[in-house]
């Protein structure tokens, strides 16, 4: 019976030095993930307080400008217009300019009918063409550049969120090495119970993780509101931009559209 009882010690003594050697590799595995979910959490709060912040602030300036630029666009003749023409025609530098401009001959310079055709309505017309031209391309440019870094910012979680997912895979296949030691129950040590224990309390982490659960403090989902708002909001404006330049219609932009 002495004999027995030192080898169930001799063998729980030996297993045991194995045991926690297997444990030990667990719980530095199970390390892993956990950094990783601060990684995830700490990139979806800063991209979400900060760089959407930025992203927001540039496009409501684009937003004011795209306003502004579909009013000019949306102009249409009036009398202050006209006003406009006649004031001009009476200044003598103005007059001098739209020569050198090429807008209108000397000769026809001091008819004020052909002053006001040429100048005021196609010379004129033309520079405002251009000019919305010039800035519709820009805006949609910088509109095409903010999509490009969402989509930047998106990638970048994607990929702090699959090495979460890669750290908790690589925890589950570590947990096979506590499988051997449930067959271990003995007397003076149950490894048994302990392993089942172990990889119990392991496979209730990883659940959470693999859940969303740990998102308890809806980080994910404020980032994902806000990332969806800010693409839905880039996209109504390059709608509205592919209007400037464009003749008046009943799109003219309405108060609230600012808003």
């Amino acid at each position: 019976m002495a004999i027995a009882n030192s080898l169930e010690k001799f063998f729980c003594k030996a297993i045991e030095t194995s045991f926690n050697a297997a444990t030990l590799a667990v719980d530095i595995e199970v390390v892993k993930p956990l950094a990783e979910l601060v990684k995830v959490k700490a990139f979806a709060k800063k991209a979400e307080k900060l760089d959407f912040k930025i992203i927001e602030a540039k496009v409501f300036i684009l937003q004011v400008e795209i306003i502004e630029l579909l009013k000019i666009a949306n102009t249409k003749k009036n009398k202050s217009s006209s006003d406009f023409c006649k004031s001009l025609f009476a200044c003598e530098p103005a007059k001098d300019l739209s020569v050198s401009f090429g807008l209108i001959s000397p000769f026809d310079v001091n008819d004020f009918t052909k002053f006001e055709k040429k100048v005021c309505k196609l010379g004129i017309g033309n520079f405002i063409s251009n000019f919305l031209s010039d800035r519709k391309a820009s805006i949609e440019s910088q509109l095409a550049v903010l999509q490009v870094e969402i989509a930047t910012i998106d990638s970048q979680l994607d990929g702090f969120i699959l090495d979460l997912e890669n750290s908790t895979a690589n925890l589950i296949a570590k947990l096979d090495d506590l499988t051997p030691f449930e067959t271990c129950g003995f007397v003076d040590c149950d490894f048994s119970e302990s392993s089942t224990n172990k990889k119990n309390d392991i496979l209730e982490k990883v659940s959470i993780l693999s859940s969303g659960k740990f998102d308890d403090t809806n980080t994910l989902a404020t980032y994902d509101k806000k990332r969806k708002d800010l693409t839905n909001d880039i996209l109504g404006l390059i709608f509205l931009a592919a209007d400037i330049g464009k003749p008046p219609s009943n799109k003219v932009p309405r108060d609230e559209v600012a808003g």
